[in-house]
């Protein structure tokens, strides 16, 4: 880094330690002129989401850091579903602990370029946007995608998260991946990834990936 520069910040994905790798101070010691960092939607105390209240600390760096900012809080990443894909595709089922929750889901090519707006274009210094897709969908609708996609009919199996718990420790899935699975459907079903104000779609200039295109590479 060196005075006067751009510096895109992209969050680490160690969640218990992110704080530690971002590197904020080494920022204003060289004299960056603007940075942006990909935070987490609705951070950090109006979203019910772990994963986004553990950009609290890199925010409240960031504003207290004195290097002019923009905050790009990130939604839910479409491809975040390619690991269920192989089950639904040889099982049939979408198992999942999310109620009837709703996510506003983009693609990671959406939330590259909204990155690439704020780096090219004026007018977004001291500004935070939500990110999130143009469509909020619920977990019928995804076993619908899948359903479409794989050629099988998948269907979306509703559980609690004391079942979900279970099922994925039966599944031989590692601890660590167990808890952080049934907590993120926790936020899910919280609302944490349904809100939508059109940010995305304003930045890049066109609508967000659809569901299913967004899907797709991964099949």
């Amino acid at each position: 880094m060196s005075d006067g520069d751009t510096l895109v910040l992209i969050s680490g994905n160690d969640l218990a330690n992110r704080d530690r790798q971002h590197a904020i101070a080494a920022a204003k010691r060289a004299g960056v002129g603007h940075l942006i960092y990909t935070s987490g939607l609705r951070a950090p105390a109006e979203s019910p989401s772990a994963i986004a209240a553990s950009h609290v600390v890199t925010e409240a760096a960031v504003r207290d850091s004195g290097i002019p900012f923009t905050l790009l809080r990130n939604g839910w990443y479409t491809e975040s579903y390619g690991r269920n894909l192989p089950t639904m595709r040889t099982t049939g089922p979408l198992l999942a602990s999310v109620g009837d929750a709703r996510v506003a889901s983009a693609s990671r090519q959406d939330f590259a370029q909204a990155v690439g707006a704020v780096v090219t274009t004026d007018g977004h210094l001291g500004k935070t946007y939500e990110l999130s897709g143009d469509v909020a969908w619920n977990y019928n609708d995804l076993a619908a995608a899948a359903s479409k996609l794989l050629g099988r009919t998948v269907v979306y199996q509703s559980v609690t998260p004391e079942q979900h718990l279970a099922a994925v420790k039966d599944a031989g899935v590692p601890e660590q991946m167990v808890v952080m699975a049934v907590e993120v459907d926790t936020g899910l079903r919280a609302g944490a990834m349904a809100y939508q104000n059109g940010d995305l779609a304003r930045l890049i200039g066109r609508p967000t990936t659809p569901l299913v295109e967004g899907l797709r590479p991964l099949v």
